[in-house]
Order: structure tokens, then sequence, then C-alpha cells
């Protein structure tokens, strides 16, 4: 499950890739867009592809209030595993077939799998484009950071042992003594000072979330004029670009899947009669407008020379297409 807002140019590939990997229900759960999200989610909904729901929250608390309402959903009780994941992560299996399946056969014993985030960086990249993020976006920090610095996670578990998800992990558990491990298969009671972050001195041996926090500088310019959406007073400006934006290893093993999610995507639209990606591309045309409004301000051209300060300085920029 998710909760969106304004991802009308890259739903579709969000939806599709988590099909190919094994999900076989997905509840999406929107909040005042005002790109052609809604219409994509309606689409999709109507082709069986997902469940969406309208998630409006007076207090703009959208994702606890979307995690609770889907716990109440008779397909959370009827699942045997569920995990809740934004719009801009992944799942990214590394055993077997890179399926969902192939985590659960490896570590299914557990009752939730911490998996950690692995955060890519923008990879000099700079303008709005049509291209899968999980293509386009393949420089990320060093594999062995996780071994002494602590990643976020987020947590797939078993709809059993706990209440309702929760935004890195499931809340209320049902058991006395619940089997947590983190996504090398390690006893998460071992790992030093766990909170919603951990390190993994086996560096994300089994499976690990592909973390696109940032995207291309044009995105991150009108991600920064959104807010966040679990903190909507949190800024999201240099400091947090600074934080992520890194860009020193190439990162390609979700890309064994992307001839799948072409077409699966392709599917998707032809069921449609096109209308997919037709909004796709609506919604990128929505979107390099609103960046044209951001850039005839002051503080969102400021905003922008101060980025690309950042990507001039880089030593590997020359890497990214």
């Amino acid at each position: 499950m998710t909760t969106v807002k304004n991802e009308g140019p890259n739903i579709l590939e969000w939806v599709a890739y988590h099909r190919v990997i094994g999900f076989d229900q997905i509840h999406i759960y929107q909040n005042d867009s005002d790109d052609e999200t809604q219409k994509t989610l309606r689409t999709l909904d109507r082709l069986g592809a997902i469940r969406y729901f309208r998630n409006d929250c007076p207090k703009k608390q959208w994702q606890n209030k979307a995690y609770r309402r889907a716990s109440f959903h008779a397909d959370f009780s009827a699942a045997t595993w569920c995990m809740a994941l934004d719009g801009d992560e992944f799942l990214n299996v590394k055993l077997g077939e890179g399926k969902v399946g192939d985590l659960v056969t490896a570590l299914g014993h557990a009752d939730e799998i911490r998996l950690n985030w692995r955060n890519f960086g923008c990879g000099g990249h700079v303008p709005l484009s049509s291209d899968l993020i999980t293509e386009r976006f393949t420089l990320t920090d060093e594999a062995r950071r996780i071994m002494d610095r602590r990643m976020g996670f987020k947590t797939l578990f078993k709809t059993k042992s706990f209440h309702r998800p929760g935004i890195h992990g499931p809340r209320a558990c049902q058991k006395t003594d619940p089997v947590t491990v983190n996504g090398s298969g390690l006893n998460w009671g071992l790992l030093p000072n766990p909170t919603w972050r951990s390190t993994d001195p086996l560096m994300r041996a089994v499976a690990q979330v592909n973390h696109y926090p940032l995207r291309d500088l044009s995105s991150f310019l009108l991600k920064s004029r959104r807010g966040s959406s679990s903190h909507p007073d949190r800024e999201v400006e240099l400091a947090y670009w600074n934080r992520f934006n890194y860009n020193f290893e190439e990162d390609l093993t979700i890309q064994r899947h992307l001839p799948a999610v072409r077409e699966e995507m392709a599917r998707l639209d032809k069921l449609s009669k096109g209308r997919l990606f037709m909004l796709r591309a609506r919604s990128l045309e929505l979107w390099q407008e609103k960046l044209s409004q951001i850039l005839a301000t002051q503080e969102g051209k400021a905003l922008e020379q101060a980025l690309m300060a950042t990507i001039a300085s880089q030593p590997n920029r020359e890497r990214a297409a």
C-alpha cells in the first residue's frame, strides 16, 4: 500500500513494478493531487490493477490516516503479508528472480522483515523526463556506508502479527515475542541501537528498498514546494537535498525487471485504450508548468542555483547520462 500526492508521471511505473515482482493486492490512498494522479488511479482501479481510495484528512496527517483506514479493510485481514511503501520507494529483492515471494521464502520465519533504504542521488540530472525512475537513477551511496551509518528502513510484515501498518514499521504487535530480522536476515535485536534506522554489517544482502527521494533537480524543486507527506511543516530544501544526494557508486540490480515493467505498463495502457500513457504525458506537462511558476519566483530561482552548485561540485557528475 502507499499514499501519493502529485505522482502523475511516475505512479504507473510504481504500480507496474510492484505487480511484476509479485504483489497481488495494491491499495493506493491519494490526497489533494492537482496533476492527473487522481484520473490515473481511477483508471487503474477500473482495470483491476489496484484499489484506489481518496484520503481526505483535515489535519494533513495523510500517511497515518491512510494506514489506519487500510487496517480496517477486508483485504488487509485476508492478506498474509503487507508492506507500506512511499511512491519514491521500490522493493528490490536480490535473491532468485527478484520477487517478493523469494524474499518470503528466505526470511518468512520472521514476523517482520525490516528492509533498509539504499538512497539514490540525482545523478547529475536536471530536467524533467518521461524516462523510468528505475532506469534513469542509478548512482547511490557506497555499499559499505551502511556498515557503520544508520539508514532508514521499510517493513514487510505478517498481518496476523500486527494491527496496522506504520510509516517505517507496523503498529500494535499482537505477539508476545515477535521475530524481527533485517534485509540480510540478521536478528534485529543484535544490531546496535536500532530505531527507525539501523546499520547492516552484511550490506543489505537479501533485499533493500531503492529510495529515490530527490530524482532530478526539477522534480526536487516541485517536491520542495509540496513538502513532506508525513510531516507537512517540515521543509524540503537544500539540507534535505544534501542529506540524500550521494552519487558515488552505481547500483543496477533493480534493472533486471525493466523489460517486464515496460511490458506491464504497455499492457495496462492498452487495456485503458491509451488513456494511461496520455495521463502520464499530461501530468508531465502540468509539472513543467508548475516548475516554470516556481522558477519565476526569487525563492525558487535561488534554490535552483544552490542545487546546481552542489551538482557542479561533485567530481563524478560526468557519469550521469
